[in-house]
């Protein structure tokens, strides 16, 4: 039986590569030429101003079954809330840009001739949410499947002298996986003993 002591959480926490950070992460977005046609950004700069994102949670939806008297919740499927991000925006809002030319491909809302939606496998991407280490390593991370930014939030103006400009985007996606990391096996991990 493991002693419960600082030290030993110290050493607990050192030997799985330290406390997780909630400023180190790296967002994956898609450098199709054809989302950055016209944005002025390049594909590898997509992830530099992204000043906050979620990493997405899961939750199982149930239902009561009652046996007897006694009620249980039973599974049945689950339910996933869409990804926000925020993008720090230059001067020449390329992230919006970047964003709005994504919807596009969803829905035209450009053109006076109507349509319809385009085809939902046309328009959805892959995106990757990382979680980094202490030296900048991939850690951990989840591919959002066939995502696209369904909301692309208003900006808010005022007349404060330094103040910045955020844009906040919410991505839907049918479902997430995690990836799996080259190098990292988590299997090998030391994971005997308890507090």
């Amino acid at each position: 039986m493991t002693i419960l002591s600082v030290d030993n959480l110290r050493s607990r926490i050192n030997q799985k590569g330290g406390v997780a950070r909630s400023n180190r992460y790296l967002v994956e977005l898609p450098s199709d030429n054809e989302l950055l046609r016209n944005t002025g950004l390049a594909a590898d700069e997509l992830s530099l101003f992204c000043t906050s994102v979620n990493m997405p949670g899961k939750q199982i939806t149930s239902i009561d079954r009652r046996i007897g008297t006694t009620f249980t919740k039973v599974g049945y499927g689950y339910a996933s809330q869409d990804v926000q991000m925020s993008f720090l925006l230059t001067s020449y809002l390329n992230y919006k840009k970047y964003f709005e030319g994504w919807q596009q491909l969803a829905v035209d809302n450009q053109s006076n001739d109507w349509h319809g939606p385009a085809y939902f496998n046309t328009y959805t991407k892959s995106v990757k949410i990382y979680q980094l280490g202490q030296d900048g390593e991939k850690n951990y991370g989840v591919q959002l499947i066939s995502a696209y930014p369904t909301t692309v939030n208003p900006i808010q103006y005022n007349n404060e002298a330094d103040g910045l400009i955020e844009l906040t985007i919410e991505m839907s996606y049918i479902r997430w996986q995690e990836v799996q990391i080259l190098g990292l096996n988590p299997a090998t991990l030391d994971t005997e003993g308890s507090f």
